[in-house]
């Protein structure tokens, strides 16, 4: 989907709002002060908005419909207090809280680390929603069942371990485990580095039920950057930018593209060049997409619908940008490397 409620954002610039200090009113967008706020000419209102109060981990949450509707009943959960994304054992404690609450939803939360996070980093909040997701079709392999709950390695471009089990407290002890384990977890032979004071591995973990039991995806996240990749080995890279250069969020992470708004008129005027208006390829707008734009040409028939054929082909490269986020490759290597850190981390 394009999104085009929302510019486009620079991964450096979500990194560096992180720990900021923030001197306006209210802080961010996810405030419970912004509830019923007419806004400022620099600040868009949420007169309309309203919260529900909910009780997480005993805790102070609230409950929202989202004002950028991604999905059937896109909300998103905030906690009272503005404080920063934090991936721990509680989060796992609230995210099935939540389902206790609404269990006909799914529940995520982003990472709390820039590169591998969401858009706002500053506030602890997570999305939810009715809606089914492609990563919930995806095809696992058990590993093993520990106790009451059941151990899968997803077939999944980002490298995703699947829990389930109708008992709260094992699957919430077993994932935090898995989640300490990746913390401290090395590989330099594949750029899985834990180096230099700061934390790199976190997970995104997004829960939901069926039936009697739980199911935690935990889907397993590392923001290491080096020479080669200054904006994150595990990030999309520079062959995928001109479609999705922005953080791999958790919906994104589950298959649905959250794609730019400046894609709806660059799409539409790569669909003229296709049909034949060669001259606008001068056009600077289309700078980002030349060489892609070359690749399509030959692929390009015509019974082919030219928007349909444009949108089709920019999912394979949001498909590359979700395998280049995946730490363990989808190859040999990588999928042996990744069952053994899963025998490891649930022993």
């Amino acid at each position: 989907t394009i999104n085009l409620s929302k510019p486009e954002k620079d991964p450096k610039m979500i990194a560096m709002q992180l720990g900021q200090r923030s001197t306006t009113y209210p802080k961010c967008q996810l405030c419970v002060e912004n509830e019923g706020y007419r806004g400022t000419g620099a600040y868009d209102g949420r007169s309309n908005m309203r919260i529900i109060p909910i009780t997480l981990n005993n805790e102070p949450w609230y409950f929202q419909y989202s004002p950028y509707s991604y999905f059937n009943e896109h909300s998103i959960v905030l906690h009272q207090e503005h404080k920063p994304m934090i991936i721990d054992r509680t989060t796992f404690v609230k995210l099935l809280d939540f389902l206790d609450l609404f269990p006909t939803y799914f529940v995520g939360s982003n990472a709390g680390l820039p590169i591998v996070g969401g858009s706002i980093l500053d506030h602890e909040h997570f999305q939810s929603g009715k809606h089914h997701f492609p990563i919930e079709k995806a095809k696992g392999k058990l590993v093993e069942k520990k106790e009451e709950v059941s151990v899968y390695q997803l077939v999944w471009p980002l490298s995703t371990i699947r829990l389930r089990s109708a008992n709260k407290t094992e699957i919430i002890d077993l994932a935090n485990k898995i989640l300490l384990k990746w913390q401290d977890y090395e590989n330099k032979e594949l750029s899985l580095c834990n180096s230099n004071g700061e934390p790199h591995h976190t997970l995104t973990p997004i829960s939901r039920k069926e039936g009697k039991d739980y199911v935690l995806d935990l889907i397993l996240r590392s923001n290491f950057t080096n020479e080669e990749f200054p904006g994150g080995v595990f990030h999309p890279h520079a062959d995928c930018h001109h479609v999705k250069k922005e953080n791999i969020g958790l919906i994104e992470a589950m298959g649905m593209g959250i794609l730019p708004p400046r894609l709806k008129i660059e799409f539409g005027l790569i669909t003229k060049i296709l049909l034949g208006s060669e001259e606008l390829i001068k056009d600077l707008r289309l700078t980002k997409h030349l060489s892609w734009i070359q690749e399509l040409k030959p692929k390009f028939t015509a019974v082919d619908d030219p928007m349909e054929f444009v949108q089709k082909e920019a999912g394979l490269v949001f498909s590359k940008a979700l395998k280049d986020a995946g730490v363990f490759k989808m190859d040999p290597a990588g999928q042996k490397a990744f069952s053994d850190f899963i025998k490891k981390a649930i022993t």
